[in-house]
């Protein structure tokens, strides 16, 4: 018997039949920090938020109309820049923050997006000028707002928390965006015959976005929860964790801060994290889950239901995959 079935698989089947039979309980990836259904096409395509329907609320009085300030990212024109009555520059945020590399989630009901880039997570709201940057609270010189049934975003504080830097011509009413790694991936390494290779990041650099001890954490939480796993099914609960920082129906903009959601991981509850000892592929599943690999299909839970049938919560989520023991889900909005 493996030591995980061993210590923590009888408790865990004892506590999923009484899960199954509570409506709302939480295991392995339960909703307990979901913020607000977000609509099937927000989800499904992130970029929605600048897609909102027509008749949104105008620009507001006293903003310099579009074309009156430029905005530039590594020199490619970022278009309809506008200044706000604070005199910052307000760009239409999925415009840079594709521009940018990032990763890009909205969600209707709340007026929130998310942005996501390795080592670096804004969240923003739109009238809302407190605003998220790597889990610190920030208060914003001027506040997101829907005009013509786009997201304008402060040009700096969203460009800068992502990595970018930012020079302001006053002159020329023009700002520049520099960006030395688009995408927060190190730039294609042409190989030997000139066709190019894309490089990963290596272990140094995802040590230092994350920070050493998150990482260490990822690795414990995958090496618990997927002791006895395939190595494919350990860099997929990696990824559900991966998934739920970027996305925001969960609170947290850290890995620890998912990890230690409340209900959300059984090895957290029950001690497993720390106890087992480290395989060394847990941390390779870790690192490859860190450089964007996702076998779960962008699956938000997953739970070992082999020997019970889902119920509940459980049935209500569409399967992306299973993986060994391990089944993962996504909602049914989520495309």
């Amino acid at each position: 018997m493996h030591l995980a079935r061993k210590h923590g698989r009888a408790f865990g089947l004892a506590l999923a039949a009484i899960l199954f039979l509570a409506p709302g309980a939480q295991a392995d990836g339960a909703p307990d920090q979901q913020r607000g259904a977000a609509t099937a096409e927000a989800v499904a395509h992130p970029a929605a938020a600048d897609a909102s329907a027509a008749g949104e609320a105008a620009a507001p009085a006293g903003e310099v109309p579009a074309g009156n300030v430029r905005v530039f990212l590594n020199d490619w024109e970022i278009a309809g820049a506008t200044m706000s009555p604070e005199s910052r520059v307000l760009v239409p945020m999925r415009a840079l923050f594709e521009a940018l590399g990032a990763k890009v989630y909205w969600d209707e009901a709340s007026q929130t997006v998310r942005a996501f880039l390795p080592g670096h997570t804004i969240t923003l709201q739109a009238g809302n000028r407190t605003a998220s940057r790597d889990g610190e609270t920030v208060t914003l010189d001027s506040e997101p707002r829907i005009a013509a049934g786009r997201l304008l975003i402060p040009l700096r504080f969203a460009a800068e928390s992502l990595g970018a830097t930012v020079a302001w011509d006053a002159a020329k009413k023009e700002a520049r965006v520099t960006l030395d790694w688009p995408g927060g991936i190190r730039p294609v390494a042409a190989s030997a015959d000139g066709a190019g290779a894309a490089t990963a990041p290596s272990e140094e650099e995802l040590i230092a976005r994350y920070g050493a001890e998150d990482v260490e954490l990822l690795a414990r939480v995958i090496n618990a929860e997927a002791y006895d796993e395939p190595y494919e099914g350990k860099v997929a609960v990696g990824a559900v964790i991966m998934n739920r920082l970027r996305s925001p129906r969960f609170q947290g903009d850290t890995i620890r801060e998912i990890i230690y959601a409340k209900g959300q991981f059984m090895v957290v509850w029950n001690g497993l994290i720390d106890r087992l000892p480290m395989q060394a592929d847990s941390r390779r599943a870790a690192l490859d889950a860190l450089r964007g690999k996702d076998p779960s299909r962008g699956a938000l839970y997953f739970a070992d239901l082999t020997r019970a049938r889902a119920k509940g919560f459980w049935a209500r989520l569409v399967v992306t995959v299973r993986i060994g023991s391990h089944t993962f889900f996504k909602l049914p909005t989520d495309g």
